[in-house]
């Protein structure tokens, strides 16, 4: 049997369901799990607490990554790391079938903390792979099938568990997601890809010291602080208009219903918007797309903040924003998996765990300062459609440094 990797189109498949195994659980965790907490009678504030724990391995893994880079060798390399990681991601979501929600919080925080931790850490290493072994003019496609996957994983056990609840037990799901986490450890161990294995058997400390020399070089080039910098700050406009999605729509009057057939579609549409995404930057060009899709995003943002002046509570013309937010999420889509290619195009292949993470790291930053920002403007003025207005043209910072990228090239 063809190996997966070994294909253009297979590739594709390979890391959608890859991604599969990291939407998979960040939906149940993320989405389902603060939901049935609730139901057994957590506080929200515990909730909250731990949706807060549960990113810091996300936000910390540039620290470990280094380590993906350099423990390769012969017989170990990115995919047995891949697996390893999923079989403990596996074994972590189990006990929650069988643990009391409402009683047990202090295990369920360890548990997850541990499932968190290694699941940031096959982020790591399936991006790695995506970098090593993919021409960067299928970098486009390639992340827009990997959000794809993702997005699949987190309907299916987020809003796909939601809406069958009634009929399905939490035992039921938890075991599901176990079995479906351990089916793509099959997928990564039956599809061997021979651009990964290292060809000589080197020493530890001979990897060590190369991988020093390399990631010193790669974090002195100004192509690499330009990324960071792009990344730090271009998002902040999508972060802004869909970070309180749930209480400005409640405060609009959609009725609970309504809201979670908008989170349905709001996937729906970020899955067209990745996979259109992805074709048009690597047909037109994954930096010139980007700035596009950078243009598009504000721009809905400053009409959604126009919008948000004249409908008010209860309007008919709510559907107007209804619509709105969907273009957005469309738009969020397209920016998504162009963005994503031109990072990865910035990316080192020898170092590319760590220098990846680190972009990662600084998308991440933006979102949570986005956040943080976008809080206190809204105390201070009240207002959501000054604050739209607002990290809309913060966002268009970004236009001044794609220019930079592209007079720097990658040393690939």
């Amino acid at each position: 049997m063809k190996s997966l990797a070994a294909t253009t189109k297979g590739r594709r498949l390979l890391f959608f369901l890859l991604y599969i195994s990291e939407g998979a659980p960040i939906g149940f965790i993320w989405w389902t799990l603060p939901t049935l907490m609730k139901t057994a009678g957590v506080d929200t504030a515990d909730i909250a607490e731990l949706s807060a724990l549960l990113v810091i391995p996300w936000t910390l893994k540039i620290f470990w990554a280094p380590a993906v880079d350099v423990l390769q060798f012969k017989k170990w390399n990115l995919r047995m790391t891949i697996a390893v990681c999923q079989i403990i991601m596996g074994l972590t979501i189990l006990p929650l079938a069988f643990m009391d929600l409402g009683t047990q919080l202090g295990w369920v925080k360890i548990i997850l903390l541990v499932h968190a931790l290694f699941a940031a850490t096959q982020d790591v290493a399936i991006d790695a792979w995506a970098i090593k072994t993919t021409d960067p003019s299928e970098h486009g496609r390639i992340n827009g099938y990997m959000q794809m996957g993702m997005l699949t994983g987190r309907w299916i056990f987020a809003s796909g568990f939601l809406l069958l609840s009634s009929v399905l037990s939490t035992t039921l799901v938890v075991f599901s997601l176990a079995s479906v986490i351990w089916l793509l450890v099959l997928v990564v161990l039956f599809n061997p890809d021979p651009s990964l294995t290292v060809a000589l058997p080197r020493s530890f400390k001979d990897r060590f010291f190369d991988f020093h020399k390399n990631i010193w070089q790669v974090f002195t080039r100004k192509r690499t602080w330009a990324g960071l910098a792009f990344a730090g700050v271009a998002g902040t406009g999508l972060h802004a208009t869909t970070a309180v999605l749930g209480p400005y729509f409640m405060e609009k009057g959609l009725a609970e219903t309504a809201l979670s057939h908008f989170f349905t579609f709001n996937l729906v549409t970020l899955f067209i918007g990745s996979y259109l995404g992805g074709i048009a930057a690597d047909r037109f060009g994954h930096r010139k797309s980007t700035g596009y899709f950078l243009v598009l995003i504000a721009a809905i943002a400053f009409v959604i903040s126009g919008a948000d002046h004249f409908i008010k509570a209860g309007d008919s013309q709510l559907y107007l924003l209804y619509g709105l937010f969907q273009l957005m999420h469309f738009a969020i889509g397209l920016f998504t998996a162009s963005s994503y290619a031109m990072l990865m195009d910035l990316t080192d292949k020898d170092v590319s765990a760590t220098q990846y993470s680190a972009y990662m790291g600084a998308v991440n930053a933006c979102e949570s300062w986005t956040g943080y920002s976008f809080a206190a403007a809204y105390r201070s003025t009240s207002s959501y459609a000054f604050s739209f207005s607002l990290f809309a043209a913060l966002s268009l910072l970004g236009l001044l440094i794609l220019p930079i990228l592209r007079r720097l090239k990658a040393n690939r």
